[in-house]
């Protein structure tokens, strides 16, 4: 027997997880959106007592949920911040190394691809402290706690890609890894030897920059200062950097701007509309890519 418009709309609302509500999670989660507003309202009465400076907004960076403050606040979405921050390691330039300090904190991914073949030659286990210092002394990486890094085993990327499996099979043909030899070894010569192979897997690795995940971007304002300025001044004034202004879209970077860090009621406003009418701009010509 056919069921009746009744039962299928019934069907629909109580089978449907849109539908659905968990009052443990519902309220859990309704915390966390109170502790994003609670945070911006701190950020808020901080500017009217004192003036909107950039230190307010690194120290916000620095606390867990402080990006998330910040894009909410500005009207940006994860994603779309994400794909601005891989612009920007793409483009590296004069311009953005000025206003971005993009060397301090670009070479993220060649000290977790080193700390990776550390960690397979067993020399983070054996030799931590005295891997650390050597790391810290490649001018790359002098901006990175890399003690940090090194405690957070999850941060070093599992990677199985044939170059690698050969880099690492070289390396223990070519170079001593083993802790009785390096053991054996004077200061000097486990420096050198650290140094090699360092340089070895920088020059056969594939580096390809990824659009990093949520837990990486938190990770490196966790233990890179200059990457927290960088993002700090992006919000604050990234719409008076030439290489943006030419890359990116005028709807985009109307959010980086420091206007939208002072609360004001035309400003928000503008980031609710912004929000809410992001991707509609491509039913107009020149957004559309079947008119271009």
């Amino acid at each position: 027997m056919a069921k009746s418009e009744t039962e299928k709309y019934s069907t629909v609302v109580n089978k449907n997880t849109y539908y659905f509500v968990n009052n443990e999670f519902e309220d859990r989660y309704e915390g966390y959106i109170t502790s994003i507003r609670d945070r911006l309202l701190i950020l808020k009465n901080q500017i009217d007592q004192k003036g909107l400076r950039i230190e307010f907004i690194e120290d916000l960076l620095r606390e867990d949920n402080g990006l998330i403050c910040l894009l909410a606040l500005t009207g940006f979405s994860n994603e779309s911040f994400k794909r601005i921050l891989t612009v920007i390691r793409v483009l590296t330039n004069d311009d953005l190394e000025t206003n971005l300090y993009l060397s301090q904190w670009n070479s993220y991914e060649k000290l977790v691809y080193s700390l990776k073949l550390f960690k397979d030659l067993n020399i983070v286990k054996n030799f931590s402290s005295r891997l650390i210092e050597e790391l810290k002394s490649i001018p790359i990486y002098q901006y990175f706690d890399i003690n940090s890094l090194v405690a957070r085993s999850n941060s070093i990327k599992k990677i199985l890609r044939d170059s690698y499996r050969n880099i690492l099979s070289y390396c223990k043909e070519k170079y001593v890894y083993k802790k009785r030899d390096l053991d054996a070894m004077s200061p000097d010569k486990f420096s050198d030897n650290i140094q090699e192979i360092h340089n070895y897997i920088l020059s056969n690795i594939d580096l390809m920059i990824e659009e990093w995940t949520d837990e990486e971007i938190r990770l490196n304002l966790n233990i890179n200062s200059y990457f927290v300025k960088a993002i700090a001044r992006l919000f604050y004034n990234g719409s008076t950097i030439t290489t943006l202004r030419q890359r990116l879209p005028l709807f985009e970077m109307k959010k980086l701007s420091i206007r939208k860090l002072n609360f004001s009621t035309d400003e928000l406003l503008d980031s609710l509309v912004r929000y809410k009418e992001k991707g509609s701009n491509r039913k107009y010509f020149a957004r559309n890519e079947h008119y271009l």
